[in-house]
């Protein structure tokens, strides 16, 4: 059964996620990194390991290690490789109802 409330949600969740992957593409495209960075070798697996590299460890993290979401700090790598393991902390993955009537009737 289709819930008409829940699937407004959903369709505007995607959507939202959509156009906020596309955003963080185009910002990531624009803003290059110097020459120095494309001479570079690219960092192997253990390399960018996202404990090794300390993100989002410690209360607070250290502001170079912060990965957020308004600013698309999450989809640059290597702090990718966090946000892909802890994405809902970043943003919330589903939508949640809230009921408005009491689940428990009373006789």
């Amino acid at each position: 059964m289709h819930h008409p409330v829940r699937g407004r949600v959903g369709s505007r969740f995607f959507l939202l996620l959509g156009l906020s992957v596309a955003l963080a593409a185009i910002v990531f495209r624009v803003s290059a990194a110097p020459e120095s960075a494309e001479n570079q070798a690219p960092l192997d697996a253990v390399a960018s390991d996202p404990a090794a590299l300390g993100w989002m460890v410690g209360s607070p993290p250290p502001l170079d290690r912060i990965l957020r979401f308004e600013d698309g700090s999450y989809f640059r790598f290597p702090g990718l490789r966090w946000s892909v393991s802890n994405f809902r902390r970043l943003m919330p993955t589903t939508s949640r109802a809230v009921r408005t009537y009491s689940s428990v009737f009373w006789p």
